[in-house]
């Protein structure tokens, strides 16, 4: 004969039941995740989360949200576009696609395909090797999506997120935490300096151009040049870039993603494929 009230003690009392029972009621205590950044990829997650059908909100240092000149999403199918059309909510998405042409300068010509003589000329200049270098794999025409547009709406849609913050934040209060700032953790990075200057270009028509003279000069677009190093008799604005392989950084509830937070070469584009795709390299603290 079975002891029912045994048998069922023996279960409330079992240490499975217990650790199932407080997960359930962790689960619907902390029902939302935190973001921590102002800047895009602080947006592409929460568009990712929403798509994800999860409650988030955006801590906020306040600062103004500085979006760069040109920010790319390139697609590589109709499947994948389809895919970004639904995490956006945008649909007329076609609208955002953009046709880009990449030129790369050597003395006073510019050119549609670079020689190997003229990729390691711009990476030398800078100290870099071409496994770190981020000229789109020698992809010279393309359509994209422009990403800066596409930001804009998300900042409009997610204003009702934003906390505003000046003090730490309560991790545990939350499911997830995913830093993109570098708030809660340093990881040890690899700096690179540039300097951005406004300023109008004749780079014909292409979108923007590499130098690959021996200069100071990285990049143009129409309205702006990148430097190496800080021009001496221009206004320039300074700005941080990394290059070592994307990576993703986990400690507890915490996850360290983006450029700033782990001094990895982070596109959006790895931050989304992460996210929805589960894909990327991720290290534990």
């Amino acid at each position: 004969m079975v002891d029912i009230m045994t048998t069922s003690t023996n279960i409330y009392n079992s240490g499975d039941y217990l650790k199932q029972l407080y997960n359930n009621f962790r689960s619907k205590e902390l029902e939302q995740n935190a973001i921590i950044g102002n800047g895009i990829s602080t947006y592409i997650i929460a568009a990712c989360l929403e798509y994800r059908n999860e409650s988030f909100v955006i801590f906020s240092n306040n600062q103004e949200i500085k979006l760069p000149s040109i920010m790319h999403l390139q697609y590589d199918n109709n499947e994948e576009l389809e895919l970004y059309k639904k995490i956006f909510h945008i649909d007329n998405i076609k609208d955002f696609i953009i046709h880009v042409k990449v030129g790369y300068r050597y003395h006073s010509d510019i050119y549609k395909n670079p020689t190997w003589r003229m990729l390691c000329d711009y990476l030398s200049k800078q100290n870099r090797k071409k496994e770190s270098s981020s000229m789109n794999s020698l992809n010279s025409d393309y359509h994209c999506l422009d990403l800066v547009k596409i930001c804009k709406l998300l900042i409009e849609r997610y204003k009702n997120k934003v906390i505003l913050f000046d003090k730490e934040i309560n991790v545990n209060d939350y499911t997830q935490v995913y830093d993109t700032m570098g708030l809660l953790y340093n990881i040890e990075k690899h700096e690179f300096k540039y300097y951005l200057v406004y300023e109008s270009n004749d780079i014909k028509n292409y979108s923007y151009v590499y130098d690959c003279n021996n200069n100071t000069i990285k990049r143009y677009t129409k309205t702006t040049t990148e430097y190496i190093k800080k021009p001496k008799d221009k206004n320039s604005i300074e700005l941080t870039n990394y290059y070592d392989e994307f990576c993703v950084y986990r400690i507890n509830n915490i996850c360290l993603i983006g450029r700033y937070a782990t001094g990895t070469q982070t596109k959006q584009k790895d931050i989304i494929d992460y996210l929805i795709k589960n894909k990327g390299n991720v290290k534990y603290l």
